[in-house]
């Protein structure tokens, strides 16, 4: 009997090939129902097939014409998210990881004209204990034996059945069942289980199958292995997580004792955007792979630690991330055709040119030394779809889809950046060493005063940003500290709790290796340096920890910031939700996470207000409204009294909110010492919670400038006259401050600002009258007459 279904076909000119590389669309069969896996079938009479999972059954498409791909037959089955086919002789094996299909057997033999099929649903006994088989999530097949991983009997690990004599009846052999094993591959006697769960690899040795013996595990890059298979001569294997951001691995198995991690490849042009890697599989030394939304990427594996992309076709025309788009590509047809079965688009024939890279590999090396340079920056001129670093040894490789002439580029923070001109050919490697030469250096006295006391501060935080290397440090006993930084254009920034940090910019010069740094009391923390705030937790995952942010999103929201608050100095915050890859990986959840500040002590401040920037985010759940919340308290000694409570789950999701402004004396009295406690609570039940805190501060709420130091833009100047230190404040942000001399000469420049306050170190300027150019973001250009006094 054939089965109809309404379809569409779509040519080259189709909206899904956002993503085009080296690949040609055939045609498109559009479903009314979503697809998930794919597999490919060769009749005996050399007629291709492309064997399609539904939500409901396996659509079986002839494609005598694969511009015109038919299906000629459908299997119904149980409604199920997950449906894995593979195929041995003449019969196909399905297996559904919901409903009670079991296992469904098609005899494919009478196609195009009709197919037979039973559900094999036997009891299974695994040490004495018997179940019937309902579900099994992946299988395979390999010599006449059939591997179900999975499945609802015993750990879910892998069963082992014999199909050679009689293939609707499998005999069950041995099982794998160490762990539960979410995908299979076979070559070999070698059993390549992934176990997802645990985020392992499992490599057994199947050459008794009635027992097999794990050899070896491995841990994969994002603990989450999904899918594993390995090269023709079982010397690497490749395997994906499926998680955001996740990588290909590749890693190499010649000795099971010391498997070794080789490679590792993401989508370079959507690194970061949440992408997620399905299924792999290889063949004649490339890797097909199914990405979800970046579709099919086809990747040169002849060299297996020097992975690069030279095909690409997307079948998504969504937004990149997410588990939309591209769910398995099959490459195994004589005809060298690839099917992609897009979850939401229907089925991909899609047409391959399978071009060999270009690769270069060698050694960075310090020229004066001779040793090699760890985290070297290799890249080309003209194609930035490849960025490789060195190893510790100094190697590197790298590659692309282009033969000529082109210019390779090897940089590292601390080095004069190399150049070769270097020749590629298709599929030929070039082996060339970069000789870098160190860049000089100056040893740099520091010093930091209290700008009140004039005493030396011990134990004073900087960091120090010369070139692109960042060094920390912080000074001694007698407020001094020595440090070997590159020379030229630098940044510092400084700090203490009881004061104000400080940021400004100098010039390292082993001419005056000297830099004095003068701090104004004051109680403001932006958590560029550790101030000893603490975190008390209840909640089993989600506890504040103090970063630089790296975003998050739910559906289209963010959930985690990116940026830390954009008003302070420094770029790091206190944010729950930590290093996770999605949102709901390492939400607060089952409690909550409170950060607790030191002791402040705010005697000497007069009408004291708390400044802070917060971030919350509060959304997901089973259908109910997310009722969770962050909150900010203050604490004396007697009382604690909340001052701001968000429950809004969505208002401002994405962003940073407007600093608050908590007046103290409005809620807890009379009060020499107080702390703040910030608490971000996983209510019941349970939704997607994250929460961000920067941007601190105790001020005076009565300190107002003078006329003076108030211009009509809004920008606050003080003092004027100066001394050894210029703060300038806007109430919109500024782009660039310059001041120059009544001449007109450029004395010193802060670009790119995009902040509304600039504190200028102006020890190194003499007693005159200056001209300060000031302009803002949106462009308006204003300038002031200052002084700069002699005392």
């Amino acid at each position: 009997m054939k089965y109809q279904i309404v379809y569409f076909l779509l040519f080259t000119t189709s909206i899904f090939a956002q993503n085009q590389l080296n690949t040609k669309l055939v045609s498109q069969l559009s479903y009314t129902e979503e697809l998930n896996d794919i597999w490919g079938y060769v009749a005996l009479d050399g007629t291709e097939y492309a064997l399609v999972g539904t939500r409901n059954g396996t659509s079986i498409v002839s494609l005598v014409d694969p511009a015109n791909p038919v299906e000629v037959s459908k299997v119904n089955g149980s409604r199920s998210v997950w449906r894995d086919i593979k195929t041995h002789n003449e019969y196909a094996y399905v297996v559904a990881d919901q409903g009670e299909d079991g296992l469904l057997i098609i005899d494919m033999s009478s196609l195009p004209d009709s197919t037979g099929h039973v559900f094999w649903k036997e009891e299974v006994s695994i040490n004495g204990i018997g179940t019937r088989l309902r579900t099994c999530h992946n299988l395979y097949i390999d010599n006449g034996f059939l591997y179900l991983s999975g499945c609802n009997i015993g750990n879910r690990g892998v069963l082992i059945f014999d199909i050679n004599e009689d293939p609707l009846n499998p005999k069950y052999v041995g099982a794998a069942n160490l762990n539960y094993s979410h995908d299979v591959f076979v070559r070999d006697n070698l059993l390549f289980a992934s176990e997802i769960n645990n985020g392992l690899l499992g490599i057994y040795d199947i050459s008794d199958k009635a027992n097999p013996i794990l050899k070896a595990t491995q841990l994969t890059s994002s603990s989450f292995t999904h899918n594993a298979w390995s090269s023709e001569d079982n010397k690497y294997v490749f395997t994906t997580d499926e998680r955001p951001n996740a990588f290909l691995d590749v890693y190499d198995i010649s000795d099971l004792d010391q498997i070794q991690k080789v490679e590792e490849y993401q989508v370079l042009a959507t690194q970061g955007a949440g992408v997620i890697p399905h299924n792999t599989h290889h063949h004649n030394d490339f890797l097909i792979t199914s990405w979800y939304t970046e579709g099919v990427v086809i990747l040169d594996a002849s060299r297996p630690k020097n992975l690069i992309r030279v095909g690409q076709y997307d079948t998504w025309d969504g937004p990149h991330g997410n588990f939309n788009g591209c769910w398995g590509a099959y490459p195994f047809l004589p005809s060298g055709l690839v099917l992609a079965s897009d979850i939401s688009n229907g089925l991909f024939v899609i047409d391959v040119d399978y071009n060999r890279a270009s690769f270069l590999e060698g050694k960075v090396l310090d020229k004066e030394t001779g040793q090699p340079i760890n985290g070297a920056k290799i890249r080309f001129s003209e194609f930035e779809e490849n960025v490789q670093s060195s190893d510790p040894n100094g190697n590197f490789t790298i590659g692309l889809l282009h033969s000529g002439r082109v210019k390779v580029f090897a940089t590292h923070p601390e080095y004069v950046t190399d150049t070769l001109a270097i020749q590629f050919d298709d599929g030929l490697v070039v082996y060339e060493d970069f000789v870098l030469e160190r860049l000089k250096t100056v040893d740099l006295s520091i010093e930091v005063i209290d700008r009140e006391t004039g005493l030396l501060i011990d134990d004073a935080d900087f960091i120090i940003s010369s070139g692109d290397v960042d060094k920390e440090g912080s000074t001694n006993g007698f407020g001094q500290s020595n440090l070997e930084v590159i020379g030229g254009n630098s940044k510092i920034i400084c700090g203490k709790l009881g004061y104000k940090t400080q940021e400004f910019e100098f010039i390292a010069d082993e001419s005056d290796p000297t830099l004095q740094i003068q701090l104004d009391k004051g109680i403001e923390d932006d958590f560029t340096f550790s101030y000893g705030w603490a975190i008390k937790t209840t909640a089993t995952t989600g506890s504040w920890q103090r970063v630089v942010p790296q975003g998050t999103f739910f559906t289209d929201l963010k959930s985690n910031p990116d940026t830390d608050s954009p008003d302070d100095i420094g770029n790091k915050a206190f944010i729950t939700g930590v290093n996770a890859l999605d949102v709901a990986e390492r939400d607060v959840d089952g409690g909550k996470t409170t950060l607790i500040s030191p002791l402040f002590d705010i005697s000497d401040i007069e009408d004291p207000e708390i400044e802070y920037s917060l971030w919350f985010f509060n959304g997901g759940g089973a259908g109910s409204v997310p009722n969770d919340y962050l909150e900010v308290a203050i604490t004396n000694s007697h009382d604690t009294v909340i001052v701001e409570t968000i429950t809004d789950p969505n208002s401002l999701s994405g962003r940073w909110r407007d600093k608050s402004h908590i007046n103290v004396d409005e809620f807890i009295g009379n009060s020499n010492s107080i702390q703040i406690m910030v608490t971000a609570e996983d209510a019941s039940p349970g939704h997607l919670v994250e929460a961000g805190f920067d941007d601190f501060a105790i001020v005076s709420a009565t300190t107002t400038p003078t006329e003076e130091e108030i211009s009509d833009a809004g920008i606050v100047i003080r003092p004027n006259a100066f001394s050894d230190v210029l703060k300038i404040s806007s109430a919109k942000k500024m782009n660039s401050v310059t001041l120059f001399d009544i001449s007109g000469k450029r004395i010193i420049s802060y670009n790119n600002i995009n902040s509304r306050r600039l504190e200028l170190n102006t020890t190194s300027i003499i007693p005159a009258i200056y001209i300060a150019e000031i302009i803002m973001k949106e462009g308006q250009r204003i300038s002031y007459k200052l002084i700069k006094s002699k005392n």
